[in-house]
């Protein structure tokens, strides 16, 4: 069995199917509550154990139905780790265009975020 995929198992006894859920990384469970930081608070953002899953799957294999990204609604919610995403991308983005043009200092990011060294490390030019 290949780590993290879904696996349906009838056991011999009866018809009882056992579901084993795909589980995001370690390393992924680090930048999780960056997504929800950039996603914001809204009651339209999924941030459930499902939504977490999807996008690890997403992000790790390309499998999925998150390809619209943050267009994508499941029922009547967003995947909000997709809307963070995007978001992160947006602002990352920004940051990055305000250091060339001397409009903001790295460390200003740095003092901001503290616990989040190790992924302005990354993502600063």
């Amino acid at each position: 069995m290949k780590r993290g995929l879904s696996l349906r198992l009838i056991v011999p006894a009866g018809i009882e199917v056992v579901e084993l859920m795909a589980k995001p990384s370690t390393k992924w469970r680090r930048i999780q509550p960056i997504y929800q930081y950039f996603a914001g608070e809204s009651e339209v953002l999924d941030f459930s154990d499902d939504a977490a899953v999807a996008m690890f799957l997403w992000e790790s294999r390309g499998e999925g139905d998150l390809r619209l990204g943050l267009f994508q609604q499941t029922g009547d919610k967003y995947n909000g780790y997709a809307v963070g995403k995007h978001w992160m991308d947006v602002t990352v983005a920004m940051w990055n265009t305000d250091i060339r043009e001397r409009i903001l200092c790295r460390y200003e990011l740095y003092e901001e975020f503290p616990d989040w060294h190790w992924w302005l490390d990354r993502v600063l030019n």
